[in-house]
């Protein structure tokens, strides 16, 4: 799975078959002479989902991503957001078993809904039963801040109906 920014200023590469993410960054070049980004090599957790949070959080002008494991904890699912393969900057767990947070994820450059010049990032969770079984929810956090679990978040819009699966897949 290929993800990439605008511009291609910042992309990850996540090979499932290895679990291993690789992180590219802007001073990539096409040449391939120089490689800022770096490997993630998870280690205790599977990934299931990758995207980018763009400058989520205020690290030096440093691009974050997000992890995502949806079968964490009876499948309440954990995402781990990291500005470099190896400094995390922030994590959390979905509310319930079997809500499957981090089973959509988004953000990155240029989703800065709030205005406040720090990309926000939305992660969805398809088995959230708040509104009905299985309605899912789709979590925000606004950028300066992330963790404390799906329930920290700054918003959360619940799925419209019992099996919509809300948040199964996001795109920005």
């Amino acid at each position: 799975m290929l993800h990439c920014m605008p511009k291609c200023e910042y992309a990850q590469l996540y090979d499932s078959t290895t679990d291993v993410v690789w992180v590219v960054d802007g001073s990539n070049s096409a040449g391939g002479s120089s490689y800022n980004g770096g490997t993630f090599h998870h280690s205790g957790f599977y990934i299931d989902n990758v995207a980018s949070a763009g400058l989520m959080e205020s690290s030096g002008g440093v691009n974050n991503f997000l992890l995502a494991d949806t079968t964490y904890g009876s499948s309440k699912g954990r995402i781990y957001m990291y500005d470099s393969p190896s400094s995390s900057v922030g994590g959390g767990d979905g509310e319930d078993a079997g809500d499957y947070a981090g089973s959509g994820l988004a953000g990155g450059p240029g989703n800065d809904v709030d205005g406040d010049g720090l990309d926000d990032v939305f992660i969805g969770a398809r088995g959230d039963d708040t509104g009905a079984t299985n309605a899912g929810a789709v979590y925000t956090w606004l950028g300066g801040g992330f963790g404390g679990g799906m329930a920290s978040a700054d918003n959360k819009l619940l799925g419209g109906g019992a099996s919509a699966s809300f948040g199964r897949g996001l795109s920005t």
